[in-house]
């Protein structure tokens, strides 16, 4: 009983001193100490940190291109991984998701409804989800033997659809 006098900081040493010598007033005591001092400090070492909620599922252009242009970080990661694990297959994410994003990004800049920094900088996002997803497709694919060159064209500024053609062929088996 003498090694819980240090629990007079807490206001608990005459408690646990004026109990009885028995059986009974050491488990009070014990019990006590762990309920009080052990199990908390227990519960904060092993709390697991707290979680922002999860992101809007992107089942739409709309909300694709919401979180494209949105103040803040973009979590690429939650985005492709969100993505990935909807369910659609990659080339109709392409093809379904990304493209009427793009054409989206485009329509915002030609309203004037996005400053230039914004559509930038949805661009370069929807870029780097574009070529996640294209790895992945690329990744995936079984190589049969046949290959077909993409460049492209001189009067088009982007190769964007090169490259999800690109994805597209190397994931029916091509190269």
């Amino acid at each position: 009983m003498d090694d819980l006098l240090h629990l007079d900081d807490v206001g608990m040493a005459d408690s646990v001193c004026e109990q009885d010598d028995t059986d009974g007033g050491d488990l009070a005591a014990l019990a006590w100490l762990v309920e009080a001092e052990i199990l908390p400090r227990l519960m904060l070492a092993h709390r697991e940190p707290s979680r922002a909620p999860p992101p809007e599922p992107v089942a739409h252009p709309d909300i694709l291109v919401r979180r494209l242009v949105g103040p803040g970080p973009f979590d690429l990661g939650a985005v492709v991984d969100g993505l990935l694990g909807s369910g659609f297959p990659l080339e109709r994410l392409l093809i379904d998701l990304l493209a009427p994003a793009a054409r989206k990004l485009g329509r915002l800049w030609e309203e004037d409804a996005c400053d230039f920094l914004a559509v930038t900088e949805g661009l370069g996002r929807l870029q780097a989800v574009s070529r996640c997803l294209c790895s992945a497709m690329e990744q995936a694919a079984r190589p049969t033997g046949r290959s077909v060159l993409l460049m492209p064209c001189p009067a088009r500024p982007t190769d964007s659809a090169s490259r999800s053609s690109r994805a597209s062929s190397a994931n029916r088996g091509g190269r």
